[in-house]
């Protein structure tokens, strides 16, 4: 029973109160993930590794199984205050069945992240949607199923799953329907089929939140980051002991908002004072976004149009014919837009052949809905449908916190789970959003591993921008001890895309994070490329395993072991062209790489089909295959963090271009020859 008050009498511990021992019986006491003492409670699960800023603990003889109801009753009177807000009567008054079973503490936070600040409790009465994921059957081995389908030369390359192969294949075990649900319904939840993924392992509910409280006796407060962003979110939940072996976990719960757009920054740029240059081409001086001033002279910039990138990447003349059978998206957090005034600006200055192009369809809060424009959805459609020109495109939004309204949804989530639930999916999806891997729990981000899994396994192309800032942490800079990867980047199950600098000859990008992988194993598919670049780069590998920089357990000296490697590929990032209400900027960052990295896949897709193929879909067993056959090799460049100068690009792959930028027409002969 978690639900407690300041005056409980229990311990503290990491800043949160438990219960005394005459209550619960005896408690453990470990290390939490900042070294500091922490209380497990006893648990078979005691000995599982604890990810950052979160735990997972086992059994906890709760007050309810010691208690009869009578008892249990008085019990939550007596916490009672003045205006009912304390526990015991806030979850009384919403629970339909007091529920006298044991029960497991599901997840808690070690500590309230750094850059998050607790405030009040959460209105009662407030909305919120909770997301139960349970637990798939433990018979089906996912991986295998993905890298058969996507490794080439494997027998069943390209057959990809159907809705219905993938929904029998993945959906839980009765039993685990059977407890979740049961458990539900005696809390007087009602279940349906709109509530249900047709794969049967996400419900979604629409509940309060006193009535979230009462179903996971938990306390949600109010929290608050420097950024004026707000979260609704609990330091702790539990379920029944016989459900919890059923459930991945439950959200919104633990887990804070730590996604971040991947623009490092943006720059206004003005008509030439005279002569006949194109209104784009003299930079003003205006710092409108983040970090540095635009150059002085046209003369020392070379800016990045869709013109330019094709020449770059060698696409000049492709386009397609905009088929719903090939289908790219947009993906857009936080509450981010694109404006249709600015993209048919945008089409009038440097895409004259897309003037008539329209994105064909909206998902969830719509640009009508929302009228101020974002740099970053500008950025992300303007640069996605040039690359691609006449490929069908989506823009879906999931928009996660504001200012205004406290977030009680989970934004990422939501996308993977209506990904996953479409009858027909897209063949590539671009992302230009991430956070720091310690940011989320390793049960929830196991989870949505599972999640890009079945995208790819379905044929979706799953692309992240890498992030943009080179070995940090996205929020600490140059200050941090040790490298902080970046997520979903450095899941082994999408695509992360890098970012280079230059036009006639490209550089990393000196913001471009990459790096290994603190959590996730290094895959098979990337073993040989990349434990080729730890054997040849001992040294450097070595040096910052000595000085605490990348964590030693894990890596060896020689290189023969370290997590997973990202990203995978590169593409330009720096001085872009885009237009924002009505005017003409430049902006950097991995969100630039991302979708012009995706138009390509696209493009590519488009011939596949026309030849009667299947979408490429996980692409990365192929880039590993094939990648010095297919991408521009950059060599040269760094992207530093922690005061030091990070990982270096060389000859072949490297964490931070990965195999480089992409040749279209390299790339679509390969793909062209596989079945």
């Amino acid at each position: 029973f978690l639900a407690h008050r300041e005056d409980s009498g229990g311990e503290e511990y990491a800043g949160e109160t438990l219960w005394p021992d005459t209550m619960y019986g005896s408690s453990s006491v470990g290390l939490d993930a900042h070294g500091e003492e922490a209380a497990l409670f006893e648990s078979e699960r005691a000995q599982t590794p604890l990810p950052e800023n979160s735990m997972k603990t086992g059994t906890m003889r709760t007050a309810i199984g010691t208690l009869s109801a009578c008892a249990f009753f008085a019990f939550g009177a007596s916490f009672m205050t003045a205006d009912g807000g304390a526990s015991g009567g806030r979850h009384v008054a919403y629970l339909k069945e007091m529920d006298t079973t044991q029960r497991t503490m599901q997840e808690r936070t070690a500590a309230v992240p750094e850059r998050w600040t607790q405030g009040a409790r959460a209105d009662a009465d407030s909305s919120m949607q909770l997301h139960f994921a349970m637990k798939h059957r433990d018979d089906v081995d996912m991986e295998k199923e993905l890298l058969d389908v996507s490794t080439p030369g494997n027998p069943r390359y390209g057959a990809h799953f159907s809705k219905k192969q993938m929904d029998a294949l993945t959906q839980p075990a009765d039993a685990t329907v059977t407890a979740v649900e049961s458990w539900l319904g005696r809390q007087g939840m009602v279940l349906s089929k709109a509530n249900k993924q047709t794969s049967n392992d996400f419900v979604t509910l629409e509940m309060t939140v006193g009535q979230a409280e009462a179903l996971l006796q938990a306390e949600y407060y109010e929290y608050t980051n420097a950024d004026g962003e707000t979260a609704i979110r609990t330091p702790s939940y539990s379920v029944p002991s016989t459900v919890d072996a059923h459930l991945d976990f439950v959200a919104p719960t633990v887990q804070f908002p730590g996604l971040k757009a991947s623009v490092h920054r943006i720059r206004k740029v003005k008509a030439a004072d005279e002569g006949g240059n194109p209104p784009w081409m003299s930079p003003t001086g205006i710092d409108s976004a983040t970090q540095e001033d635009a150059a002085d002279s046209a003369d020392s910039y070379s800016y990045i149009t869709p013109d330019e990138l094709k020449t770059m990447y060698n696409y000049e003349g492709v386009t397609a014919n905009s088929s719903t059978e090939n289908t790219q998206v947009v993906t857009a957090f936080l509450d981010e837009y694109y404006c249709t005034d600015d993209l048919q600006t945008f089409y009038g200055k440097f895409s004259t052949d897309l003037k008539d192009f329209t994105i064909a369809a909206e998902v969830g809060s719509t640009t009508d809905d929302h009228p101020g424009c974002g740099d970053e959805a500008n950025l992300d459609v303007q640069y996605i449908t040039s690359t691609a020109a006449g490929v069908n495109t989506e823009f879906w939004s999931f928009s996660g916190y504001s200012p205004d309204k406290p977030s009680i949804n989970e934004p990422f989530l939501d996308f993977m789970t209506y990904l996953n639930n479409l009858d027909t999916q897209p063949s590539v999806v671009s992302t230009s959003y991430g956070e720091d891997e310690g940011s989320t729990s390793t049960e929830y981000a196991t989870r949505v591993q599972a999640e890009f899994m079945k995208a790819g396994m379905r044929g979706v192309t799953l692309l992240f921008a890498s992030g943009d800032s080179g070995v940090a942490s996205m929020f600490s800079g140059k200050t941090c001890t040790q490298f902080t990867p970046q997520w979903p980047a450095g899941s082994p199950w999408v695509t992360a895309v890098g970012a280079t600098s230059g036009v006639t000859t490209e550089t990393a990008a000196d913001f471009s994070s990459g790096g290994f992988s603190n959590r996730w194993a290094m895959p098979d598919y990337q073993r040989d490329t990349v434990t080729q670049y730890l054997e040849e780069n001992e040294k450097l590998i070595s040096t910052y395993v000595l000085q605490d920089l990348l964590p030693p357990t894990m890596y060896t000296p020689n290189g023969t072991m370290a997590g997973r490697a990202f990203p995978d590929v590169s593409a330009a990032g720096e001085d872009f062209m885009i237009v924002l209400d009505g005017n003409v900027y430049t902006v950097d960052g991995t969100s630039a790489s991302t979708p012009v990295f995706a138009g390509v896949v696209s493009l590519v897709n488009e011939q596949r089909h026309k030849a009667g193929l299947s979408s490429l879909g996980f692409l990365n067993p192929m880039i590993y295959t094939y990648g010095s056959e297919i991408f521009n090799d950059v060599q040269s460049g760094n992207n530093p963090g922690c005061s030091t100068t990070g990982f270096e690009a060389v000859e072949g792959w490297d964490p931070v271009t990965g195999f480089g930028s992409p040749d279209y027409q390299k790339f679509v002969d390969i793909a062209l020859k596989m079945p």
